[in-house]
């Protein structure tokens, strides 16, 4: 059985850290240490953050403003403006520098009774979408408030059941990479077959 409960009263929520902090720099200044700032392109459609090396947006900023923004192993990320309101888990982290969140995303820390695979399977479900939805401003560009994620009401499983949820929340993961995996081979295959055909 579930019980349904704010999200504050699970999780604590907080926004990334504003551009205003963040600098570019070909050499660091004193006083400032170079991040990697998690951005909306860093959270992929199948629930995790992607950290791909080459990929990653670095830039510099004052230590004494990066207290409480550091992210950590199983921090969910989740997308604070546009169309779709993704989350995704930081999961393996193992980067060589601290990480922060860009603005435009909202850092969501799960306390001791839930686990943060059932947020984000809730968040990135269809039922998940249309609450987010609900809870949106603005016509043009919509956007999440920290209020109203607040007091976005969840269903809190039994952990056996949380236990579940994450587990069919990886075996997607999986699933969803080797379709990708085989979709990539199947374009070879024809490419290399077309290819002798028309020699």
């Amino acid at each position: 059985m579930s019980n349904k409960k704010k999200l504050i009263d699970i999780a604590s929520i907080q926004s990334g850290l504003s551009a205003a902090n963040q600098r570019e720099m070909s050499e660091p200044e004193t006083g400032f240490i170079e991040v990697v700032c998690l951005t909306g392109n860093n959270l992929l459609e199948n629930g995790l953050v992607k950290l791909t090396d080459g990929e990653l947006k670095k830039v510099y900023v004052e230590q004494s403003r990066l207290k409480g923004h550091i992210l950590q192993d199983r921090d969910i990320l989740l997308m604070a403006r546009g169309t779709n309101f993704r989350a995704a888990l930081l999961t393996e982290y193992d980067l060589n520098v601290p990480s922060i969140a860009s603005p435009n995303v909202f850092v969501i820390r799960c306390g001791e009774k839930i686990l943060p695979e059932v947020i984000v399977s809730f968040v990135n479900s269809g039922h998940g979408q249309a609450l987010m939805d609900e809870i949106a401003i603005g016509s043009t560009v919509r956007s999440l408030s920290i209020a109203g994620l607040k007091n976005l009401e969840i269903s809190v499983p039994e952990i056996e059941h949380q236990k579940l949820i994450s587990s069919i929340f990886y075996a997607n993961i999986e699933a969803l990479t080797l379709l990708d995996k085989l979709k990539a081979q199947q374009l070879i295959t024809v490419e290399a077959s077309l290819q002798q055909l028309m020699v």
